[in-house]
């Protein structure tokens, strides 16, 4: 593969070989060039745990920690900090009875909250998994 550089003016476009192509300039107005990677906005970090009760991660990329806070209450906390709170956390239930949502987010850290999903609101123990978009 050869090394290039294609562009450093309105794209700032830069490509390996037939491969990959990064985007320096891309915005909500300019979005990356087809087949481009804009990587303020790409998956920074994610997570799966392992057993709802006791929380271990299970595999994971860019995730320093996960702590069980309470039941249904888990802390995330990352390797790196986020730039700033505009930033994407999407959890994930691996449990059909359970929903989850965010809260308490900051640049190092965020919660993930468990709730039954029949409408009685009681927090719930939950294997999750998470996937953090946006800028570090």
């Amino acid at each position: 593969s050869q090394f290039f550089l294609t562009s450093l003016n309105s794209v700032g476009l830069i490509g390996v070989g037939n491969g990959l192509r990064l985007d320096s300039l891309a915005s909500a107005n300019q979005p990356p060039t087809a087949g481009g990677l804009y990587r303020n906005n790409m998956i920074v970090a994610w997570a799966s745990t392992l057993n709802g009760s006791n929380p271990t991660l299970l595999a994971s990329f860019g995730m320093r920690s996960v702590t069980r806070l309470n039941t249904g209450i888990y802390s995330f906390t990352l390797y790196n900090p986020m730039l700033n709170l505009n930033y994407l956390v999407t959890p994930i239930s691996q449990s059909t009875n359970a929903c989850v949502a965010t809260s308490n987010q900051s640049v190092v850290s965020f919660e993930v909250r468990s709730t039954n999903c029949d409408n009685s609101g009681l927090a719930v123990d939950t294997t999750v998994g998470v996937l953090i978009i946006g800028n570090q």
